[in-house]
């Protein structure tokens, strides 16, 4: 039997000051961790910040929403797992630009003039555990700055209801 997540969001995200973030986009302020840490994800109140290994690029980011732990693991050279907390019903990615700011991914269809933010619909609010996987976290860090290269860095989050 093949497993499926129950909903999934993939696009590419800018990477500025090697961080970008999945969040809660109804959040009346967000809370800034800081200086990117030497592991790959925090958790806030209705965010995870997610560090990259290199800045000024685009990362490949797949998000997953789960009701129950898949069994088969992600390939990568890089994991983490934290416990995400929402309060609302869907989550968004963000770049970090003078922000945290919304990402509006590049739309494939020429009649759409504004891009749409992509949403992963949850099924809840509450605790979702985020089990992280990266795949060319190192060769991000090898980056120059302003190069902004795509899928350098491949991220697959699997947000896994509690």
């Amino acid at each position: 039997m093949t497993e499926h997540p129950e909903a999934v969001v993939e696009e590419d995200v800018l990477v500025e000051h090697r961080t970008f973030l999945l969040l809660d986009p109804h959040l009346r302020t967000r809370q800034d961790p800081g200086d990117p840490p030497h592991h790959l994800a925090t958790a806030t109140p209705g965010a995870l910040w997610l560090h990259s290994g290199g800045t000024d690029h685009y990362a490949h980011v797949r998000v997953e929403l789960w009701t129950t732990p898949p069994h088969a693991a992600v390939p990568g050279d890089a994991h983490a797992r934290t416990t995400l907390v929402v309060a609302g019903n869907k989550l968004c990615l963000a770049t970090t630009i003078n922000g945290p700011v919304l990402h509006l991914p590049a739309s494939d269809n020429p009649d759409i003039t504004a891009p749409t933010i992509r949403y992963l619909r949850l099924p809840h609010p509450g605790h979702y555990l985020a089990d992280i996987t990266v795949r060319g976290h190192a060769d991000a860090a090898e980056l120059p700055e302003a190069n902004w290269q795509h899928h350098v860095e491949n991220w697959t989050i699997r947000l896994i209801s509690n």
